[in-house]
């Protein structure tokens, strides 16, 4: 009597629910668009209105706490852009409608809005990675806080600021030619034009 040779066996599968289902990729969190900033931009501009309302009514000149509400949304996106390096629109538009609402003048906060920003713009399209957008839109802020008078000390004041700001990340370590936060260099110009010397 012969043997019969054996038939390979199959390996047995795996039932359905022994199988490790496969791990879902992490969701990353919604990044904010430019609805949120439109959205709080109108908001400011509703909290503007009433502020304005209401200073009328009670015969009180309300602007100075508007501009004062604005610059410290400067001051928190100077922060932001010293630990993030990014400057969201999402702070500058509402601190751009508080700031344009609380403005002494509209006309020279106009000018001043288009005028303030044209350097940092320049540097934005001649060199990208220098200078971002975000500070050119906190520049706009900054012109509106200013006015238009003030816009070539603020300027000045810039320039200093982001210069000492400079020399302390170098010596703190930092390289030279190597990118730094410009958000809070812009901050302290503002402040500089407001409450400094001088200040309208």
């Amino acid at each position: 009597m012969t043997a019969q040779p054996l038939e390979p066996s199959e390996p047995p599968q795996a039932s359905e629910s022994s199988q490790l289902p496969e791990a879902l990729p992490e969701e990353s969190p919604a990044p904010v668009t430019g609805r949120s900033a439109t959205f709080f931009a109108l908001v400011a501009a509703a909290v503007a209105l009433a502020v304005l309302g209401g200073g009328a009514l009670l015969e009180v000149d309300a602007r100075p706490a508007l501009q004062l509400a604005a610059f410290a949304i400067t001051v928190v996106a100077g922060i932001e852009d010293l630990r993030t390096r990014k400057i969201r629109n999402v702070l500058t538009a509402p601190a751009l409608v508080l700031a344009f609402a609380g403005a002494p003048s509209y006309p020279s906060a106009a000018l001043a809005v288009v005028v303030a920003p044209l350097p940092l713009l320049a540097l934005a399209i001649l060199q990208p990675g220098g200078m971002g957008m975000g500070d050119v839109k906190l520049a706009a802020v900054a012109g509106a806080l200013a006015g238009l008078r003030a816009v070539p000390a603020w300027w000045v004041a810039t320039a200093l600021a982001g210069g000492l700001l400079g020399v302390i990340a170098i010596i703190r370590g930092g390289r030279r030619g190597s990118t730094m936060a410009y958000g809070p260099a812009l901050v302290l110009a503002i402040g500089w034009v407001m409450f400094g010397p001088g200040a309208r």
